[in-house]
């Protein structure tokens, strides 16, 4: 197995402590890079989802945008009085604040405006959006105003048993025709560490089933809010979120009703020496799950950005983004670097597109950030997967 690193990896922590956050996320991110299947989501442009009464995207400019939000930081953290006057006049409100980047705010219409654009064309919807966002940034009140782009959940991981050998990115002696030892080396891995209950992985995705057999004991619990009080305990904006966060429905149940993110969590976590089928690479994490793709699979650049901001603020060491999608988002990178600053990793699938991410960047996994961690796929005879992204420069592992 060859592994590539395009860049230093440093941190503002303690080195040491550093290196075992660092040792216990490469267990799980080669799970990512040998356990993919070729099974990935795919979405047709002929029929655009719904999402709130609303289409799940507008296109122009050659990219997939929301249809009526917006994302935008203040030059001024002191001047969100004269910010907020604006948004009132224009009838927007803000969505969300994101506590990693003082300032930086997801953007929407308010509730009139919100139950107009239901009824609006497609050609409506871009015309005021595309007003708004000069709106915001001829008020010379923001250092950036964006459109906030459209993302898709990437590839699915294998779910399949490892007691049977199918399940060879974790132990590959050769089976169905494969390389042996074309694998993780999950069992000398095993034998240094399964994982630490301490550590928290965050799956920013579809959401996780979390009543699933081989999750609901793996899972993070929020110590800070009461189940079913219909309160937010914690004061972090989510109400009864106890698993974790919905950060593209604003709510607090990250559920899974797609599938993606909780294939995603098998692999990093899945419980072990069970009746369950199943067994994650790092089976002693535990497992945060953070919603911000919807249902059918895809989600906006504010929602992942969101659920970045949650997973730090909430004790997260580790954050799995097997999506991307979009174009380069200044704002996504004002998160990332905060998130850094943080001593958070982010493991980024590398895409399914099968192209060069040197020459066609792919977000998140293209920012170059020290804790952005590229992750490629390979198949079973260690070749790379036939529709894994790649790039010399731009993907890691």
């Amino acid at each position: 197995m060859t592994i590539f690193f395009k860049r230093p990896f440093i941190f503002n922590a303690d080195c040491n402590q550093m290196n075992k956050r660092f040792l216990q996320s490469i267990v799980f991110i080669f799970a990512l890079v040998h356990g993919a299947s070729s099974y990935a989501v795919q979405f047709g442009q002929e029929k655009v989802p719904m999402h709130n009464g609303l289409p799940a995207w507008v296109e122009f400019d050659g990219q997939k945008w929301h249809p009526t939000q917006l994302i935008a930081r203040l030059r001024d953290v002191n001047q969100n009085e004269a910010a907020t006057k604006i948004l009132n006049e224009s009838g927007m409100v803000v969505v969300r604040e994101f506590k990693l980047v003082p300032g930086l705010v997801s953007i929407g219409l308010n509730e009139r405006q919100s139950a107009n654009a239901r009824g609006w064309s497609r050609d409506a919807l871009i015309g005021s959006l595309r007003k708004r966002h000069g709106i915001l940034t001829n008020s010379k009140l923001f250092r950036y105003v964006e459109y906030d782009g459209i993302v898709f959940a990437d590839a699915t991981p294998s779910d399949k048993a490892y007691q049977d050998g199918r399940l060879w990115g974790l132990h590959n002696i050769g089976q169905d025709g494969g390389l042996d030892d074309a694998d993780i080396d999950a069992p000398q891995a095993w034998d240094l560490s399964t994982g630490n209950k301490a550590t928290i992985v965050a799956v920013c995705d579809t959401g996780i089933r979390y009543t699933h057999e081989d999750l609901r004991d793996q899972m993070w619990i929020n110590e800070d809010e009461i189940a079913g009080n219909g309160v937010d305990d914690d004061g972090d904006g989510f109400v009864d979120n106890i698993y974790g966060a919905d950060t593209i429905n604003n709510d607090g149940d990250p559920m899974d009703g797609h599938g993606h993110g909780t294939h995603c969590a098998g692999t990093i976590g899945a419980s072990a020496n069970d009746s369950a089928p199943h067994v994650g690479v790092a089976w002693n994490v535990s497992l945060m799950a953070v919603k911000c793709l919807s249902d059918w699979g895809g989600g906006t650049t504010a929602a992942v950005m969101g659920s970045v901001d949650f997973a730090a603020n909430n004790g997260a060491s580790v954050l799995n983004l097997s999506l991307g999608g979009g174009a380069f988002s200044q704002a996504f990178l004002d998160i990332i670097v905060a998130a850094a600053d943080a001593n958070v990793i982010l493991a980024c699938a590398a895409g399914n597109s099968g192209s060069d991410n040197d020459s066609f960047p792919h977000y998140p996994s293209s920012y170059d950030v020290e804790n952005v961690i590229a992750v490629a796929a390979t198949d079973r005879n260690d070749n790379m997967a036939n529709f894994s992204c790649y790039g010399l420069e731009s993907v890691d592992l």
